[in-house]
């Protein structure tokens, strides 16, 4: 597992594939990468803030994250993905969708 500076409660099993996203997110316009750093600064608040840790794995959804929350304990509290939208299927619903390539958190 590697860390990334920004997000030190947030363990990533596959950094290749998160820089891989966030080149993709600097490529597009509007929304994308915002809502990239925003979800991920998001769940690192989450981790922070409830003394837990964050395991981050790549989902089949291309770009796109699953994770799962440990407390201190080691157990698990909740898991979820940062979704990519707008790239074509996402498997996820979102209610009041948005237009364009961005990302959001899902639980």
């Amino acid at each position: 597992m590697a860390t990334v500076t920004e997000y030190p409660h947030l363990r990533f099993s596959n950094l290749e594939h998160y820089n891989k996203a966030l080149d993709f997110a600097k490529q597009q316009d509007g929304e994308a990468l915002s809502s990239f750093k925003k979800s991920f600064a998001t769940l690192e608040r989450i981790c922070e803030n409830g003394k837990a840790t964050g395991e981050v794995h790549a989902d089949c959804v291309k770009h796109s994250f699953y994770f799962r929350i440990y407390k201190e304990d080691d157990s698990v509290d909740f898991d979820g993905g940062i979704i990519l939208h707008g790239l074509g299927r996402s498997f996820s619903v979102e209610l009041g969708a948005k237009a364009g390539i961005h990302w959001s958190m899902h639980t």
